[in-house]
């Protein structure tokens, strides 16, 4: 009898240390489950920082007031190209790569895309679409500023400023860049990021350059 005892004692005790190490093990792996988790959102959080980041710098930039007009400058091609148009359908009208190690010389005609041309940015460079419309007549209508006559040019006439006008523009940063057939627009550019599962940020702010 107390032999019979002693291993049904025993047996218990082998029993709840199997619990025990059951326990264990299945705590250890949700922590490291949780750990993963951690990791992987902390992750996510900051590539998402990270490219957000990228894609404030060129609005940063911008906010200088004289950095498109300056030396006939990218408004003012932006500006002939409107005037030789026999109608524009889309106030999107140019391209953009923006390369953070150029800082400011990003921001010369030489290095912008008229529409309809697609653009593939490499994978350091931002995307950006600029937006122009003026304050006088239609808004896309840039007929009544003279040609050939830079913007820091521009005189009052009859208590019209011509240099009223509206620069918007959208700004993408990816994870990875995408083919030039997606950038077309920005929300088609947004649609084909989301359809790839591609990390990304797209900002949108608009400058308004003149006087009041």
């Amino acid at each position: 009898m107390r032999y019979g005892y002693r291993r049904r004692e025993g047996g218990f005790v082998l029993l709840i240390v199997l619990v025990a190490v059951l326990l264990v093990v299945g705590l250890s792996a949700l922590a490291i489950r949780q750990s993963l988790n951690d990791a992987r959102l902390s992750f996510t959080t900051g590539k998402a920082n990270e490219l957000f980041v990228s894609a404030d710098a060129p609005l940063a930039m911008l906010k200088d007031g004289q950095i498109l007009t300056v030396d006939q400058g990218m408004l003012d091609k932006l500006i002939s190209y409107h005037q030789n148009l026999p109608i524009d359908d889309s106030l999107v009208i140019a391209h953009l790569c923006y390369d953070p190690a150029l800082g400011r010389g990003n921001f010369v005609p030489s290095r912008m895309v008229i529409m309809p041309a697609s653009m593939t940015c490499q994978d350091n460079q931002v995307l950006l679409w600029l937006s122009l419309r003026a304050d006088t007549g239609d808004a896309d209508d840039f007929s009544h500023v003279p040609s050939g006559v830079p913007l820091d040019d521009f005189q009052m006439v009859d208590d019209v400023d011509w240099t009223n006008y509206h620069l918007t523009v959208y700004v993408l940063a990816a994870e990875r860049q995408i083919d030039g057939s997606c950038t077309t627009e920005p929300m088609q550019a947004k649609r084909c990021l989301m359809d790839e599962g591609i990390m990304h940020q797209m900002l949108v702010q608009e400058f308004y350059y003149g006087y009041e």
